[in-house]
């Protein structure tokens, strides 16, 4: 490999989640790596960061500091893995509706011919796989070959296989402090509104998201849904919404974080409203699933999610 050849990705410093870098770096340094590790939590928290770092660590070894998941830099592994040309890092991600399982085996095939030492897998978002893909996976699980680690992340962990869940070290990632978030934002020198800080309450990946023009257009029509009551046509508001955004996912996440910012509103200020918000945030949550899992009509998906939620700012 050319010394000049281009740095095509190297992953950040993780920011926060000290506790649970603190548990992945004993498991490393006593070990006893698990072949199945399961990253879940709110989406924009940091998962694929985490995940990125804990194999980049296993197929560079550790940095100097023993409470961090980080790689070594100056690993010999480090430049090889910073051009993209070490056969034992794999990435899967859903190129289509679903992950499938020729993806699923493609990987498996390309990590059988990797050199000796760590194959590293990283599946995001394991939610993605269709049935073949998970069984395939479960597969891999179950019969793990040497130094194999599967790395999982999901926003969802509802949606895998129980027998895939039961087979991985679960991590939970949530929210960032206030301060942490500051640190990431600012690491990453994003222009981020105070809107769209205030609504990601500790993502700073859906701070980020939501910070361009459009999806500032998409927070000022969500505001003026709650502010109004749920006095809108729900027809001409999903348009609206749909057209703001810079693509449908961005969309529904910002209507499932404003829904669920109500939620969390309703038990912090002591409403007794809290469990009709939750249950709405649900349905929605389980309709912008499907629109986005079965390529449905992003204008119908939208406007089922806004008439529950009309009629749950009337109830």
């Amino acid at each position: 490999m050319a010394d000049d050849a281009p740095v095509l990705y190297k992953p950040a410093a993780l920011i926060g989640h000290e506790d649970q870098q603190a548990l992945i770096r004993q498991l490393y340094d006593n070990h006893k790596m698990p072949h199945g590790i399961l990253l879940y939590g709110p989406k924009g928290v940091g998962k694929r960061l985490l995940a990125e770092n804990i194999g980049w660590m296993l197929c560079c070894g550790a940095a100097a500091d023993a409470t961090k998941v980080r790689y070594d830099e100056s690993s010999p592994n480090a430049p090889v893995m910073e051009h993209g040309a070490y056969g034992g890092y794999q990435v899967i991600e859903r190129e289509k509706s679903f992950i499938t399982v020729e993806q699923v085996r493609s990987v498996n095939a390309k990590l059988a011919m990797a050199d000796e030492g760590w194959r590293v897998v990283i599946i995001d978002a394991a939610d993605d796989m269709n049935t073949a893909a998970a069984n395939a996976l479960l597969k891999t699980l179950e019969e793990p070959q040497g130094q194999t680690v599967l790395i999982l992340i999901s926003h969802a962990p509802s949606k895998l296989l129980p027998t895939i869940i039961s087979r991985c070290r679960k991590f939970r990632l949530s929210a960032l402090n206030p301060e942490n978030m500051q640190k990431v934002l600012s690491s990453q020198g994003a222009e981020t509104t105070e809107a769209a800080i205030s609504m990601a309450e500790g993502a700073p990946g859906i701070a980020t998201e939501l910070s361009n023009k459009a999806s500032t257009d998409t927070v000022e029509q969500l505001n003026s849904i709650f502010q109004n009551k749920g006095r809108f046509d729900v027809s001409q508001t999903a348009e609206q919404l749909l057209k703001a955004a810079p693509a449908p996912s961005v969309a529904f996440e910002s209507l499932l974080w404003y829904i669920a910012q109500e939620a969390r509103k309703s038990v912090t200020e002591g409403r007794t409203d809290g469990l009709k918000w939750s249950r709405c945030h649900q349905r929605a949550q389980a309709v912008a699933a499907d629109q986005s899992v079965y390529n449905l009509t992003a204008q119908l998906a939208m406007e089922k999610v806004l008439q529950d939620l009309q009629q749950t700012l009337h109830a």
